[in-house]
């Protein structure tokens, strides 16, 4: 009787491929296990890079603040706005970093809160590596004097306060001589009023400056003082070393009442000039005087 084998049962094993299966099986276990530690490695490695640059960047002592440079400062106190800048780097930007990082500190916030406080043309701020915070800026020119509840201010060209001063500072703005060398304009309603109050359009001023500057030159007039009733006062007082008053209209021509001015002290003999109360020019056509 025939006898039949069942090859179907029986594993066999191709000699190029080496292993079987379960060899492969085990093989491929193997490397997986291997690439899985591999993947852990190279991410924890990476988490330890990036956190130790975070902590270079941020923490470490080599990016913090140690040099303050501030450029253009010519009445503001150093100290004051030094103390601006200290405070600033002292705070905390989003509840957690301290601004005394160069990266973290806020060169806009410190700018707005200069620029909001003084007088400026213009405010920058800069951050320089390491660890270095440069300020310039460039204060107003004053135009004029602004004196009201026994207060002196400096104004500047477009009318606007600038800053309280002092006697001395006021003083060294007129100058020693009669004639001052920057006009003081008094404030008759004694208005209080702060850095940066508007008190006079910038035509105001430019009006105060050109009499302050020509009315002396053309009449030989010397001019202590102006006063105004108010701030929205379109007249303006011309306070003279005679003893007398010169009206100006500050919405007319201003260079026309000058002229019309100098033609009338033509026509008066110094004797006549100290016998005046004012003269009124804010009528186009007319002079009237007393």
């Amino acid at each position: 009787m025939a006898k039949f084998r069942d090859y179907h049962k029986k594993s066999y094993v191709n000699p190029f491929f080496g292993v079987g299966r379960r060899g492969v099986a085990a093989k491929n276990r193997h490397r997986r296990g291997f690439g899985s530690w591999r993947n852990k490695l190279i991410f924890i490695s990476l988490a330890i890079i990036i956190g130790a640059g975070i902590y270079f960047i941020f923490f470490s002592p080599y990016f913090s603040i140690k040099k303050i440079e501030i450029s253009g400062l010519e009445k503001i106190s150093y100290d004051e706005l030094r103390g601006m800048v200290d405070e600033e780097i002292r705070s905390r930007r989003f509840f957690i970093f301290s601004q005394n990082n160069i990266f973290i500190f806020d060169e806009k916030e410190i700018s707005d809160k200069v620029y909001g406080k003084y007088a400026l043309n213009f405010v920058k701020v800069d951050k320089s590596l390491p660890g270095t915070i440069k300020i310039s800026l460039e204060e107003k020119k004053p135009a004029l004097i602004w004196k009201t509840t026994d207060k002196f201010y400096v104004v500047d060209w477009e009318g606007a306060i600038i800053r309280e001063i002092t006697q001395t500072e006021v003083r060294e703005y007129q100058g020693n001589q009669s004639g001052a060398k920057m006009a003081t304009v008094f404030d008759d309603s004694n208005t209080s009023v702060a850095n940066k109050d508007k008190v006079l359009n910038d035509q105001a001023v430019r009006a105060v400056i050109d009499i302050q500057n020509n009315l002396p030159r053309t009449t030989g007039l010397v001019i202590l003082n102006f006063v105004m009733a108010d701030r929205s006062d379109s007249t303006l007082k011309c306070i003279t070393g005679d003893g007398w008053e010169a009206y100006f209209s500050l919405i007319n021509d201003l260079n026309a009442q000058i002229n019309k001015l100098t033609a009338f002290l033509m026509d008066k003999k110094q004797e006549e000039r100290k016998g005046l109360e004012y003269v009124d020019l804010r009528f186009e056509d007319r002079v009237y005087y007393k």
